[in-house]
């Protein structure tokens, strides 16, 4: 089995574990939260929803939010594409509310140019992590036991993630429409 080479820059993360892949279930959450308080350069995330419960403080999804927010003060590259459903369809509104909570904290959320569907579940942190699954970043999926997200540490998959990421958010996203 491969083992990840660490360096004086690997997270701290990373070094007590020895996957290059690992599944998460339940448990994903509080990986991906861990993750992003690591972050030193970039969050970039793709969801199809995502529900943030602003006054409900302690949802998994508001302290998720608060993380992130904070991590973008600290001048962290915080990314969003998001699924923009047609109006009055399933998601229409958590999603117009999210996204407004986040770009009210000046971060940049796109969507879907051509009303593509934005189905992936995509966190991108820094270079050195990636977690890609069935997770939407709500708190039913958090607490779903039938959603699946799986971590890659291997660099060059990173590396295709990122390059995905910025192309999709480039050449296939414009920025979101809140539409009320």
């Amino acid at each position: 089995m491969a083992s990840i080479v660490e360096t004086e820059t690997t997270p701290p993360l990373i070094s007590h574990h020895r996957k290059i892949v690992k599944p998460f279930f339940l448990n994903f959450y509080s990986e991906l939260i861990k993750s992003i308080d690591l972050a030193k350069e970039k969050i970039w995330i793709a969801t199809y929803v995502i529900n943030i419960h602003f006054f409900r403080k302690w949802k998994k999804t508001t302290k998720l939010f608060d993380t992130i927010c904070h991590k973008h003060k600290k001048g962290v590259d915080v990314r969003f594409i998001v699924d923009h459903p047609k109006k009055n369809r399933p998601n229409w509104n958590v999603n117009n509310f999210s996204v407004k909570l986040l770009q009210n904290e000046g971060i940049p959320v796109r969507m879907p140019k051509h009303g593509e569907t934005a189905h992936g579940k995509i966190a991108i942190i820094d270079n050195y992590v990636c977690f890609v699954g069935s997770h939407n970043l709500t708190d039913g999926s958090l607490n779903n036991p039938f959603e699946v997200t799986i971590r890659i540490f291997d660099p060059r998959t990173i590396q295709e993630m990122i390059d995905w990421y910025d192309r999709i958010w480039h050449l296939y996203c414009i920025d979101w429409e809140v539409l009320f």
